[in-house]
């Protein structure tokens, strides 16, 4: 099982370091922006991976430029928000997942 999504993750790192701009990342996430932490933990809540799939992807922004620091909110904002579930069991995403571990969640636990 963790092959696959293994797999997925060094297919997103060739695509991030072939595709995506290093301008785009040093500026979003470099050292000189005072908001690279924040944007980085905004990103990491939706792509929740495990820290073991997500090194790939780390990897391939450190090497566009990404701060470090960066890295690491990137790497805690998934699991920390885990208890969020911000996909319902239908499949259909619910903003308020992003803000659970805030506020309480208005569906039951029931998954």
């Amino acid at each position: 099982m963790v092959v696959k999504f293994m797999a997925l993750a060094f297919f997103l790192e060739a695509l991030i370091i072939l595709y995506v701009p290093q301008e785009w990342i040093t500026t979003a996430l470099g050292q000189k922006n005072p908001l690279a932490i924040a944007t980085a933990a905004i990103l990491g809540v939706p792509t929740y991976t495990s820290s073991l799939t997500a090194l790939p992807m780390i990897s391939g922004l450190l090497t566009q430029g990404m701060n470090p620091a960066a890295a690491l909110a990137f790497l805690v904002a998934g699991p920390t928000t885990t208890r969020c579930r911000p996909w319902r069991p239908s499949g259909l995403w619910w903003p308020e997942g992003y803000f659970c571990s805030m506020f309480p969640s208005p569906w039951p636990e029931r998954y």
